[in-house]
This record gives C-alpha cells, structure tokens and sequence, in this order.
C-alpha cells in the first residue's frame, strides 16, 4: 500500500489529469478516466523509480490497473460497440488491454526487486504512457463526440462501481 506521501502524489497527478481532460472538454465517464490515468501512472513512474518501492506500490499499481482495465471493458467499450464509428477504437483497445493483462500477469510471477521485474516494470510504464496518450488525446474525444455528454455522464457511476469491486477483489 503507498505511504501518505505517495498517496498525495499520485491524487495530485490524478487531479491533474482529471483537469486537463475537462480543459479538453471531456466529462462523465472520460473525466474520471483521465483521473485514473494519472494516479496510475504517478504510481508507475515512483515504483520505476525506486527498486525499494516496488515491492509496496506494486499491488496498488496492479489492483489500480487491473480494475481500470476491466471497468472500460465491461461498461465504456460495449457502448462504444453500439456505435458502428466506434467499432474499430473497442476493438484496438481490446488488443492493447489484453497486452497489459499479459505483462502483469508476467510481473506477479516475479520478485519486484529483481531485473526482470524492472525490465517488465519499463514496459508497463511505455505501454500505460502509449495507452494513456491514445485514450486521451484520441479515443475519448472522438467517444463523447459520437455517444455525447449525456451519455459519457452516465457511464460514468457503472464505470466507478465495476472498477471499484475488481478493485477490492484483487488488493
């Protein structure tokens, strides 16, 4: 679990995310995933950061991951299918998530202090920080732009609840 000061980073790097996104325009379910987005990766950034501190973020990291992952999979990318100009974006994030599940899956049959870990530890932050740039500076916008605010508003509390469960079930 992460010490207060890591907590208040990665709040702080969620918070600024979360703001970017709704600069950009984005809400509901988009804002609150950007927000996500950034506290992952705050997260990610201290435990590449510090072999020491792997061993304590890394199940926050994978629990915060792994729930992420599931909740768009389950309740934002099936709207995405009702949307035939959206098709092709659930498809490709169906791709990339399934390549981020396989390297934590690889990571949580490792030590985190070892050299694998860190070299599978780099991976995950090139694949977050790609995923994370796609998500927000494309897939979103042009999401809400199709299904419109209202309904990116209401996705946003189905999104929070299935994340919050697969969350609690894996910490």
């Amino acid at each position: 679990m992460p010490n207060p000061l890591d907590q208040m980073i990665s709040k702080g790097a969620g918070l600024a995310h979360e703001v970017k996104a709704r600069l950009a325009g984005l809400v509901g379910v988009f804002e609150a995933l950007a927000e996500q987005h950034g506290e992952a990766g705050a997260l990610l950034v201290r435990a590449q950061a510090d072999v020491d501190k792997r061993a304590e973020l890394w199940p926050t990291i994978r629990a915060s991951l792994r729930a992420h992952e599931k909740g768009e999979l389950a309740e934002v990318y099936p709207v995405f299918r009702e949307y035939p100009e959206l098709v092709a974006l659930a498809d490709q994030h169906e791709k990339e998530a399934s390549e981020l599940s396989i390297t934590i899956d690889q990571m949580d049959a490792m030590e985190p202090a070892g050299a694998q870990f860190g070299a599978l530890l780099d991976r995950l932050v090139t694949l977050v920080e790609a995923h994370v740039v796609e998500e927000e500076q494309q897939i979103f916008p042009k999401g809400q732009a199709v299904m419109g605010d209202a309904r990116a508003k209401e996705l946003a509390p189905r999104f929070a609840a299935t994340a919050k469960k697969v969350k609690q079930s894996d910490l």
